[in-house]
């Protein structure tokens, strides 16, 4: 298309240009090549300096930028407790049920589920996995600085449905620990406990959990969170200990089984049912390559790397009390 030459002014423009425009080009195109050439010799010479001078940290998008990348990227900074080598306290909170509107003692509502969540973020808690504490213990890895873990027993669809969003939304870290029954029987009763107010999850929704990375699924049994011959998983009187391994070996790895083939993860820790458990469960536990247990005693665990983690406490979370009382607890 024809143009307007931009020295003269004449229509149409002449590909050679005009005699301005030709004088003009000459001059611009000697100092075009001369600002190209000073521009390449400068990075040149930076390209030496940064290849001596530069340390490993620093990077050419800025410093802003840099700071932003090394937050991201930085490890969680190890507990102050753990470098001075004194036990760390890890407060365990016990939630169940996470309904909009309160219905039973256990049963928390969500705003005040999301008041607790706010709380943990405010006062410098960081949630951990049970994973994450295996692996302290079992010298792998550093915990972070006031750490904190939140779990849920027995798999009500409440806790993907109201917790999890939640979970979500402040990017916090729970354990989910499921009953496999329940969870096979998705909104069935089973079993012989009374059916709870709500259905349990599925594996699809146990599966989308996980998948956040903020989610870790640990074993509530497969069916021994019920009335009848047994007490959760402690032994019977009379049983030799050879029947009550067998019992917890057909249930217990029932259930990871069951979420191993269902959701991809295999359970490294039992909540026990009920709280329920003796003097041979530990025993039994780790003949059957379980690495940790969840009691229902109330206590703040300090923990070091001798720490019997087959014995770790938690606080149940009730309804009718507040969060900065519930917390008040932990000190």
């Amino acid at each position: 298309m024809s143009k307007v030459c931009t020295n003269c002014f004449k229509y149409p423009f002449d590909i050679r240009g005009c005699g301005k425009a030709r004088m003009g080009g000459f001059a611009v195109s000697l100092l075009f090549k001369s600002a190209v050439f000073s521009v390449l010799f400068a990075f040149f010479l930076g390209g030496l300096a940064s290849l001596f001078s530069l340390s490993p940290s620093k990077s050419i998008i800025g410093a802003d930028k840099v700071s932003d990348f090394s937050a991201a990227s930085a490890p969680v900074v190890q507990s102050t407790q753990s470098q001075s080598g004194q036990k760390i306290d890890l407060p365990i909170i016990m939630y169940h049920f996470i309904l909009n509107k309160k219905t039973g003692k256990y049963v928390l509502s969500t705003d005040c589920f999301e008041n607790d969540l706010i709380f943990i973020k405010k006062n410098g808690y960081n949630p951990i996995f049970l994973s994450q504490l295996i692996d302290f213990c079992e010298g792998r890895g550093e915990l972070p600085n006031k750490p904190i873990m939140l779990t849920f027993d027995d798999g009500s669809v409440t806790n993907y449905t109201n917790a999890f969003p939640l979970l979500v939304k402040y990017d916090i870290k729970a354990v989910m620990c499921v009953v496999g029954a329940w969870t096979e029987n998705n909104y069935k009763p089973c079993g012989n406990l009374k059916p709870y107010p709500t259905p349990y999850m599925n594996f699809g929704q146990l599966e989308n959990m996980t998948k956040s990375g903020l989610v870790e699924i640990q074993n509530h049994s497969f069916d021994l969170h019920k009335g009848g011959g047994r007490n959760g998983t402690k032994i019977n009187g009379g049983e030799s200990f050879e029947d009550y391994l067998a019992v917890l070996q057909g249930d217990l790895l029932k259930a990871n089984d069951l979420l191993t083939k269902n959701v991809g993860v295999t359970p490294t820790a039992v909540a026990y049912p009920f709280g329920a458990y003796c003097k041979m469960s530990e025993r039994a536990l780790r003949q059957l390559g379980f690495k940790a247990a969840l009691t229902c005693n109330e206590r703040v665990n300090k923990i070091d790397k001798d720490f019997n983690l087959f014995n770790l406490g938690r606080f149940n979370r009730p309804s009718g009390i507040s969060t900065e009382d519930f917390f008040a607890k932990f000190n």
